[in-house]
């Protein structure tokens, strides 16, 4: 973990602080994740975030690894058994639209990414506000590239081409 510390992967964010559990209470935050998660967490910070950070040449902002179940359940669209409950997926921004389109076409070229959901505002764009992603494990879905339009349920496949030539 090279350009990414613990801290940025545990914070378990709320919008009203009565939401707060143990897990993410501040004098809580920092100290570690629950049991076997912080491998997941590494994992996806060496695998992926790292090395796209390194290509991009500029930060990338974890807006959300780890989430405690109630964050989770709080988070609209979040399914019940979110990769983030176990720090095992990030959602994470560089800035603009089109600086986070930039870095999902890294992900997608490094090719290590399980899940990829690009978060945009309007059907016809792959520009995202946020990316989703997760590391590629053997015995998960592999490659898995999606877009959520905003305001709208579910999620549409995205074919890669269609992604590399946006």
């Amino acid at each position: 973990m090279k350009y990414f510390t613990k801290e940025e992967l545990i914070r378990c964010y709320r919008e009203k602080r009565e939401d707060r559990c143990d897990v993410c209470r501040p004098s809580h935050a920092v100290k570690v994740l629950p049991y076997g998660y912080e491998d997941n967490a590494i994992e996806l910070v060496d695998q992926v975030l790292d090395p796209a950070r390194v290509e991009l040449g500029k930060a990338i902002t974890v807006n959300s690894c780890f989430r405690c179940p109630v964050k989770n359940s709080a988070c609209k669209g979040s399914a019940r058994n979110s990769m983030h409950l176990t720090a095992s997926a990030a959602d994470v921004s560089c800035g603009t639209p089109d600086e986070n389109l930039k870095l999902a076409k890294i992900i997608l070229k490094q090719n290590k990414f399980g899940q990829m959901i690009l978060y945009v505002n309007h059907a016809k764009s792959l520009a995202p506000r946020f990316i989703h992603v997760s590391y590629k494990k053997p015995s998960r879905d592999c490659n898995r590239l999606l877009k959520q339009i905003k305001g709208t349920a579910g999620y549409e496949v995205v074919k890669p081409e269609d992604l590399e030539n946006a």
